[in-house]
């Protein structure tokens, strides 16, 4: 069955270019384009929209537009895809493994789901999204960790990254080094240049701080603490004197 790589861009940014003018000739379906962005959810409508018109049994592969890049032929992602135990397969999560599982919680294996990489037949990749948006939450990848186990068909995280990996802190480079053995390389946090602002721009979006309330909790009180402490000693020398 065809295999088609698709991302959702409404225009250019990071390495966009670089992927739909990738050097192995792969023809990258791109969603979404020219279209005012309103969100996350964004991304799975468009995907939904293109599986439905798609055959059943034709795979899809998403990957994020502005961050990744094609380092093998998909189709050798389909023939290892093929030989998983699953029927979607996402993308690893890479990012420190206490906010990792505070945030977005586990997918499968106690593995996290990146939401910015994933593949699977069409009528898997179709009912998936459609449940995706469903859900109301406003980030996908929480949604999809959230969701992961309760689909109505397999999904593995690709933990072993055999088809997606997700490289941390880098400088966006197509080195081998980077790739390994992957199909596609994607760099969620962009450049160095890059992580201040995603970082920033994720807090805004997402309101990251609410799922850290009892950390500034005990954070807050150990400050009053230390204040009340040296308050105390600053009495106490001056009642010496």
């Amino acid at each position: 069955m065809p295999a088609h790589v698709v991302t959702y861009a409404t225009h250019a940014q990071g390495l966009f270019d670089a992927l739909v003018q990738n050097e192995l000739g792969v023809e990258v379906e791109v969603l979404g384009w020219g279209v005012p962005w309103t969100g996350f959810w964004d991304k799975f409508k468009g995907v939904h929209a293109f599986a439905r018109t798609c055959a059943r049994e034709d795979v899809i592969i998403f990957v994020d537009g502005f961050d990744s890049r094609i380092a093998r032929a998909p189709s050798v992602a389909v023939r290892r895809w093929r030989q998983m135990p699953c029927d979607v397969l996402v993308s690893n999560e890479k990012c420190p493994w206490y906010i990792r599982r505070r945030i977005f919680g586990t997918c499968e294996r106690g593995h996290t789901a990146n939401a910015g990489m994933y593949m699977g037949s069409a009528w898997a990749v179709t009912e998936m999204t459609r449940l995706l948006v469903a859900t109301g939450e406003t980030y996908d990848q929480i949604a999809m960790n959230n969701l992961c186990r309760r689909l109505p068909f397999r999904v593995r995280v690709d933990a072993e990254e055999e088809v997606f990996r997700n490289v941390i802190w880098s400088n966006g480079e197509s080195d081998d080094g980077d790739g390994r053995h992957a199909v596609f390389v994607s760099y969620p946090w962009g450049t160095h240049e890059d992580v201040r602002y995603k970082i920033l721009r994720s807090a805004q979006d997402v309101h990251l701080a609410r799922y850290f309330i009892p950390e500034l909790v005990v954070v807050l009180l150990a400050l009053v603490c230390l204040v009340a402490l040296v308050v105390r000693r600053r009495r106490r020398r001056g009642a010496l004197a």
